[in-house]
């Protein structure tokens, strides 16, 4: 049986990829909080288009709106500090250490949801916090 995860996750992985990129050249034309303005306007379309477009029924639960509503807070709030961070620093180091956020995503997942990992897994976590040590070392 074909995943049909794994083309979504690797579109994602290509579009995660160049928007780590993208910053790098705008805050080298403007500051990281015009960057992020932009952003968030460009976002805005991004998420608001293919809605309109597809006539999506939207769904509505409170939880569901509030986690929905922080994952775009922690999201913005993120994005400001990596723009800040590639104004400062360069981005070869800072997109792959940025780029370690699922250690915590999965250290949450299995707090909180009770979510656990196989062996091979668990090298692959081994193998990321060794990735943050080198790259901030």
């Amino acid at each position: 049986m074909v995943n049909t995860w794994l083309l979504p996750a690797l579109t994602s992985l290509v579009l995660f990829g160049v928007w780590g990129f993208f910053p790098r050249l705008a805050v080298s034309y403007i500051d990281p909080k015009s960057a992020l303005l932009y952003q968030a306007i460009g976002g805005s379309l991004a998420g608001i288009l293919p809605i309109l477009l597809s006539r999506t029924q939207l769904q509505y639960h409170p939880k569901g709106i509030l986690f929905a509503a922080l994952t775009g807070v922690l999201g913005v709030l993120g994005t400001f500090f990596y723009y800040y961070a590639v104004s400062k620093g360069k981005t070869s180091v800072i997109a792959p250490l940025t780029g370690m956020y699922p250690l915590i995503t999965i250290f949450l997942s299995m707090v909180i949801l009770k979510e656990s990992l196989e062996l091979r897994q668990m090298v692959g976590v081994a193998f990321a916090v060794a990735a943050v040590w080198l790259l901030t070392g």
